[in-house]
């Protein structure tokens, strides 16, 4: 009986850290930098996001409607804050408010996921989700500010 108990025990501690551990380690190598200037994804820079549906991960957490602000960088691609951060929560308590958003890669700029913690503190570890958004949750997304790259003269 103890045995069996023991077992469920340490499968419980496995998966939990394997939860944890796998989308942290796929980030490990690649730190983030700040942003200076808007990012060029697909030859436009793009500043901003606006987000007009909010966006549920496994009622883990949500991304609120509003507005998604560029503010760092990694070699993958590029991270935009929600304004009106995150509601996380489970079952068995109450939803804080934390803040999240939304990493947008360079190479393919339709392969987006959600993160939440501070992108704009270089300290914070960001929490990043390895499920990329569905079709219907990227039509959510609008551009909100977009422009041609200006050339150095």
């Amino acid at each position: 009986m103890r045995s069996v108990v023991g077992m469920k025990l340490l499968s419980r501690w496995i998966v939990l850290g394997l939860n944890l551990a796998i989308p942290l380690a796929a980030w490990a190598g690649s730190p983030r930098r700040l942003l200076t200037q808007p990012p060029i994804l697909e030859g436009r820079e793009i500043e901003r996001f606006l987000l007009v549906e909010p966006i549920r991960r496994g009622g883990v957490f949500t991304v609120e409607p509003g507005h998604l602000v560029a503010v760092a960088e990694d070699d993958e691609g590029v991270f935009y804050q929600a304004t009106s951060g995150f509601l996380r929560g489970l079952v068995y308590r109450p939803p804080e408010r934390s803040p999240g958003g939304i990493h947008v890669s360079k190479r393919n700029p339709t392969v987006i996921t959600t993160y939440y913690g501070d992108a704009g503190d270089p300290s914070d570890v960001m929490k990043i989700s390895n499920q990329r958004l569905t079709f219907d949750e990227m039509r959510t997304l609008k551009v909100a500010k977009a422009a041609k790259p200006k050339r150095a003269k």
